[in-house]
């Protein structure tokens, strides 16, 4: 069973209404998320290597324990790994196909979109029931994935990867693009550490993900880490600071220290790790 939902209706993803030409049907099996649900894409090459399926995998658990969906369209590799990691971790995903809903791309990966849909999850197209999948679909879908989600993490994909368009798309849409950089002599990571030069965060963990996010004001299910004080400046300022970005001025006047002492704290900390600067002066816990 599949349901069909307009662009006027309430259960359309305001995400994707937000876009240029946003589809004017999306044909949904299973249950979309509440509309205050975040949802991250995870996207990459289809002949990706160990190293993408493992970081996938990891990045898929992490997204899941922040309490969002994962997003990602059903293609073997990277797609797949993502899937398969959330349904695992007990999460939410949402595919979405270059296809019909009733017809699965690629036919291989059928049982995994059933695991999806026991899992709460939906299978997610703006083609009708009943289209094949046409190769020139795919970069099609590619905008809708971007489109659903605040964020696409991009993690392995060669120079001709349509993962590079979702990557366009999420920033042509607003959206943040976090890309895993790879092997300099990768061919599965050249689009990947093309993109590093033009567009996106780099990102080695799903810390750095959420660590950009919480600058808009979005709140995730982690707690910040117990670090242990070295000198009595850092007892003073370890306690000042949340996975909340402060500024530094606002430390400065918070902890009663000197100027310099603070910068000199704060730089030691961030090199030990454990304070992280997310940009323009501030600062979080690690």
């Amino acid at each position: 069973m599949f349901k069909r939902i307009d662009l006027r209706d309430q259960e359309y993803p305001p995400l994707l209404r937000t876009v240029d030409n946003p589809p004017e049907s999306i044909f949904v099996r299973g249950s979309l998320p509440n509309h205050d649900t975040p949802m991250v894409a995870i996207v990459g090459s289809r002949e990706c290597s160990i190293y993408g399926r493992r970081v996938a995998t990891e990045f898929a658990k992490g997204i899941v324990k922040a309490g969002m969906v994962v997003v990602s369209g059903l293609a073997f590799g990277v797609d797949t790994a993502a899937h398969e990691a959330t349904v695992g971790a007990g999460g939410r995903t949402i595919a979405v196909l270059g296809s019909g809903v009733d017809r699965i791309t690629p036919a291989n990966n059928k049982p995994l979109a059933e695991r999806i849909l026991d899992h709460d999850g939906a299978i997610v197209s703006q083609f009708p029931p009943g289209t094949p999948g046409y190769d020139y679909n795919f970069p099609i879908r590619n905008e809708v994935i971007a489109g659903l989600c605040i964020g696409t993490v991009i993690v392995e994909a060669s120079t001709r990867s349509g993962a590079l368009i979702t990557a366009r798309k999420s920033n042509d849409f607003g959206r943040e693009v976090f890309v895993v950089p790879g092997a300099i002599d990768s061919p599965t990571s050249q689009g990947t550490n093309a993109l590093l030069k033009s567009m996106g965060h780099i990102v080695t963990s799903v810390n750095d993900v959420l660590d950009v996010l919480s600058t808009k004001g979005l709140e995730f299910k982690r707690e910040a880490a117990e670090h242990v004080a070295d000198t009595k400046e850092e007892a003073i300022l370890l306690p000042l600071l949340n996975r909340h970005p402060k500024h530094l001025d606002q430390i400065i006047r918070e902890s009663g220290l000197l100027v310099s002492l603070v910068n000199t704290s704060m730089t030691m900390m961030e090199i030990k790790g454990k304070v992280r600067h997310v940009g323009g002066n501030h600062y979080i816990i690690s």
